[in-house]
Parts: structure tokens; sequence; C-alpha cells
């Protein structure tokens, strides 16, 4: 079994720890992300160049998705373009979504000598009031939505968010906007795993998302589509709706990954820079990787995840039950909430492990199985008679017959 961390988002099938398929062709990934960027926003779908949506003094924000694959690169290519349309540097500015302040400190020192002084950053911080401002309430419960108020204040607002399909565990619409820039009220309404797993939550989250891109004047998006080991595929810029549209034409099959039946183990690579290294990130391929195996079948999450957990996976630590866990967890917003809603449902039936940059204790102390090294990886592997290894699960949709 290869031993790094590269991918090309197709499946290796092992039998009794032998590989059965070959090493499959990686994807050709985008070299000039600054000018597929020029390209997607000069011609975006059903929408005139991005620039005809601008006029002179306008204040851009780029809300841009955290984890996003070469972010920097993505910021730096979105800000060049704008420039080229005659917005000053000093009328730009970026905002993450909510992660680390060390995603944000490592963002900001790998920003060109240019921009590292002069290109504004935040992140969004959903639970501080004075980074909040009143949107709109929700036309169907009348609940009150409160965004970045960067947003309100912003005379246009520019989308960049990783593609994910509508079956993805947490899709929540079109825009990439929404909640992940709205308050912490918000994000405990749509996050909890409850919810998730409701087809008539998945529709009200959609319609939420979409109502809240309409109050903010937003039409044009940004997609970008993952090609593994961190790259980017293709982006795609235009009407909401028509980018997801087209991204699902052209490009979902490269990221659903069928296979002929579950197996007893599955190996999940987490790959990607420091950014795509999060405990969100491992919600979603432990998500992927409980529907590649059988149940009771055993899952391995493999990452550079260095982040310790907080309070929401922490809770783990307790003798409460899995009930009682997901009760106080459907009041929480951190970052990994939605990985110890997952955990504290998926050990019930499964053995989970972790490969990883924390120390053995933190990965231990949440009822998984800890990995030291390769060798350790490729002895497990030896003791199940069907296993698979899945690149960039975090980006991937698995379905078995």
């Amino acid at each position: 079994m290869k031993t790094d961390l590269k991918s090309q988002m197709q499946p290796i099938c092992y039998e009794n720890g032998r590989p059965t398929t070959a090493e499959p062709t990686r994807l050709e990934p985008l070299v000039d992300i600054a000018g597929a960027l020029n390209t997607a926003l000069s011609h975006p779908l059903d929408f005139p160049p991005f620039k005809d949506a601008i006029v002179d003094g306008d204040r851009v924000t780029i809300a841009i998705e955290s984890s996003i694959p070469e972010l920097t690169a993505v910021v730096e290519g979105t800000v060049r373009y704008l420039l080229r349309c005659d917005v000053t540097l000093e009328n730009i500015s970026v905002i993450l979504s909510p992660c680390s302040e060390s995603t944000r400190d490592t963002f900001r020192q790998s920003l060109s000598e240019e921009f590292q002084d002069k290109l504004a950053t935040f992140i969004h911080t959903p639970d501080d009031a004075s980074e909040l401002g009143y949107l709109a309430a929700t036309s169907d419960e009348a609940l009150p939505i409160y965004v970045n108020r960067r947003l309100l204040d912003a005379d246009v607002v520019l989308p960049v968010s990783t593609y994910r399909s509508e079956e993805s565990i947490d899709y929540f619409g079109f825009s990439g906007l929404f909640p992940l820039f709205a308050d912490a009220e918000v994000i405990k309404r749509c996050s909890s795993l409850t919810n998730l797993g409701s087809a008539s939550q998945q529709s009200k989250r959609i319609h939420d998302d979409t109502e809240a891109a309409w109050l903010l004047g937003i039409m044009c998006v940004v997609k970008v589509v993952p090609a593994g080991d961190g790259k980017i595929q293709a982006i795609v810029a235009g009407m909401s709706n028509k980018v997801q549209a087209n991204i699902s034409e052209s490009y979902s099959e490269r990221i659903q990954i069928s296979l002929p039946k579950p197996a007893d183990l599955a190996i999940m690579e987490i790959d990607g820079a420091y950014n795509e290294q999060t405990w969100t990130n491992f919600a979603r391929a432990l998500h992927s990787g409980k529907a590649a195996v059988k149940n009771k079948g055993t899952i391995v999450i493999r990452s550079r995840i260095a982040i310790r957990p907080s309070h929401s996976l922490r809770r783990l630590t307790s003798l409460e039950s899995a009930a009682s866990i997901e009760k106080q967890l459907s009041k929480e917003h951190a970052l990994d909430t939605l990985s110890a809603s997952l955990l504290s449902e998926y050990l019930q039936n499964n053995r989970i492990f972790m490969q990883c940059d924390l120390p053995q204790d933190a990965v231990e102390d949440l009822g998984v199985g800890y990995i030291a090294d390769n060798q350790q990886l490729e002895r497990l592997l030896t003791t199940h008679a069907r296993a698979v290894r899945i690149p960039s699960a975090q980006h991937t949709l698995i379905k078995t017959a």
C-alpha cells in the first residue's frame, strides 16, 4: 500500500491486504489558478462579466470557505481579478468561514508580500455579537437571521466555496454563504445531527440559503471543484443554480465513488494543506467511511489533523449515553461539534481509528483507536478480508451496491 497522502479521488481495493485494483490515474489539476478565476469571472454562467456588477468606489467582500483547496491561490487570484476591475485594495476584504486562529495566521503568512499588510482579512465568529448584523427574519418561521456585518456593509459580496453534492452530510445550499457566515443560533439549527439527517430539514436549509443570498443581493458565486491531493480541477462562476447544475453534470462522477459491496475496513484519507486538516473534514470523511463499510466494520481516518479537540469532542469522554451527549451537542456550534455527534453515534456499531498529528492520549480519550505509524496501519489492513482506501475522502460521496 502506498503510504503518502497523495490522492486521485478514486478507491484502491484490497483482498487480504493485497491491492486488487491498479493505482488510478491522477486527475489533471489546474496549474494557473489565477487564470482560471479570471476566465470564470469574465464569463460566468447566466450572468454578465463580474466586473459589470462593480462601480467605482464599491467595497467588495470575498466570503470564502476556509477549508477550500488552494486557499491562498484562490484568494489572491480573486483579488487580482478585482484589481483589474479597478477596485482598490483598500476596498477589498476577505472573510474566512469559522476556522482556527492557527489557520487564519498561516493563511495571512502565506499571502504574497504585496497583500500581507494591506489586504484586510477576518475570521467569521458566529457568537460575537459585535461582528454580526441583522439581515431579516426567515419567511416561514419568522426566526431572526444575523450575518457577519461586513457582508451587510459591503456593496458587493462574492461567495467562494467548495462544490459538494446535495447528498453530502453538511450540504446547505447553492451559495456557499449560509449558514457559514450566520450567527451561532442559526448554525446550531442547521447543523444538529438530527436536522442533517432529515430530508425536510435539508429542503428548509436550501430555502434559507437561497433567501439569505437574495436578501444580500448576491447573484454570482464561485465554486471550486477539488481534484484531490489538495488541488483543484475546475473553477466555475455564475448564477448559483446554474453553477451547481453545470458542476453536477460535468464533474460529479469524478467525486462519486461506487463500491461493489461494503468493505470490512475503510481507510479514509484527508489530503490537502493545513486548512483542509480540520474536524469538519474529519466529519465528512467519517460519514463517507460509514457508507463504505458493512455493519460493525472498521473505519480509519488518516490525516494530519493537529487541532486539539474542543469541548464538543471532549463530551465523548463522559460516561453519559449517546442520546444524552447528542442532546447536549445540539446546543453547540464548535468546529468539532459535527465530528463529536457522528463519533457518538458511529462508535456504537463501528471500530474507529485515527492516524494524525495529535498525541495518542488526545485521540484515545475520544474512544477512538490510535495508529502511530504506517507499519501499524499495514498490520491492521492485513487483518481484514476486504478493505478499501479512499483518497481525498472529505470530498467524496460513497455509494455501495
